[in-house]
C-alpha cells in the first residue's frame, strides 16, 4: 500500500513539475543503496521541453563510477545541465567530483575529496577545491534508519567573471564543512536521504553557505531507479546580481551497472 502511494505521488510530481538540474553538488544519494564489492556505476538522465508558444528545453546528465571494498570506497561523479527558453540560454553548468572514503572502524571513516565546477548563470567561471574530513555513522548500512555526521575543511579557489563588476576576479578561501545526513529505507523499493551542509569561510564566519538536499529513490527494476531530487542553497555573500537563495527540482531516470 505504501509503495503504491509513493509511486502515485512520484508520478504526480513528474507530471506537474518542470525539472531542472540541481544547483548543489550532493553526494549522499550514493549512500542510498549499498554498492556491490568491486566496480559499479550509475548513469542518470533527465530531460523535458515544450514547443509552440512557449518553447523550452531542459537536459541534464550524470555519470557516477565507484570502486567499493569493505575498508574503502572511491568514486568519481560527472554531471552537467543545460536549459533554454524561447531560444535563449537560461542555464549552463557542470561539475566533476572525486572522493576517497576509508572506513577506519565501525561508525568511523575519513574522507578526502577534490572538485571542479562552473555555473554560467551565477557568474562562476571556475571553482576548484580540495579537502578532507571525518565521517561518523554507519558506513553503507542497510538499516531502515541511519544518521551520519561529518566535519572537515577544504581549500577553495573561484573565479568570478564579468570584468565590468567590482567583484570580478579570483578568490581563495579555507572553508569549514559541517554536515548531517538522515537516510531512511521506506520499504524494499523506496529510499530517502536528507542532507544539510554548513560551509563558513574560516577567517570570516559571516561569509557562509547553507545547503540542503533531499533525494527520493524508487527502484523500478533491479537496475533502473527513478530519482526525485530537491536542492536548496543560501549564500550569505553571493556575487553581484546573483540571488542569495536558489532552489531547484529534478526528476531523473537512473540506470545502474
Amino acid at each position: 500500500m505504501l509503495r503504491n502511494t509513493v509511486l502515485f505521488y512520484a508520478s504526480l510530481v513528474i507530471t506537474l513539475a518542470a525539472p531542472s538540474s540541481h544547483a548543489i553538488v550532493n553526494m549522499e544519494d550514493l549512500h542510498l543503496v549499498t554498492p556491490d564489492a568491486g566496480f559499479s556505476g550509475q548513469f542518470k538522465l533527465a530531460a523535458n521541453g515544450a514547443s509552440g508558444n512557449s518553447p523550452r528545453s531542459n537536459v541534464s546528465a550524470g555519470l557516477r563510477v565507484q570502486w567499493h571494498q569493505p575498508r574503502y570506497t572511491d568514486f568519481l561523479v560527472v554531471d552537467g545541465a543545460r536549459s533554454s527558453s524561447n531560444d535563449d540560454l537560461t542555464g549552463n553548468k557542470a561539475f566533476l567530483h572525486l572522493r576517497h572514503i576509508h572506513h577506519i572502524s565501525e561508525g568511523w571513516s575519513i574522507e578526502g575529496f577534490a572538485q571542479t565546477q562552473y555555473n554560467e548563470f551565477t557568474r562562476l567561471s571556475y571553482r576548484g577545491l580540495v579537502g578532507s574530513g571525518v565521517r561518523i555513522g554507519p558506513a553503507y548500512s542497510d538499516q531502515s534508519l541511519a544518521a551520519y555526521l561529518g566535519a572537515g575543511m577544504f581549500y577553495e579557489r573561484e573565479i568570478i567573471d564579468d570584468k565590468n563588476a567590482a567583484d570580478a576576479g579570483s578568490n581563495n578561501f579555507w572553508r569549514g564543512n559541517i554536515y548531517g545526513v538522515i537516510k531512511v529505507s521506506i520499504n524494499e523499493s523506496t529510499r530517502l536521504a536528507v542532507s544539510s551542509y554548513y560551509q563558513p569561510v574560516v577567517d570570516d564566519t559571516k561569509d557562509y553557505r547553507l545547503l540542503a538536499n533531499t533525494v527520493l529513490r524508487i527502484r523500478l527494476t533491479d537496475n533502473i531507479y527513478l530519482d526525485l531530487e530537491y536542492a536548496l542553497s543560501y549564500d550569505s555573500q553571493p556575487p553581484e546580481d546573483v540571488e542569495r537563495t536558489d532552489s531547484t527540482f529534478r526528476t531523473a531516470v537512473n540506470l545502474g551497472f
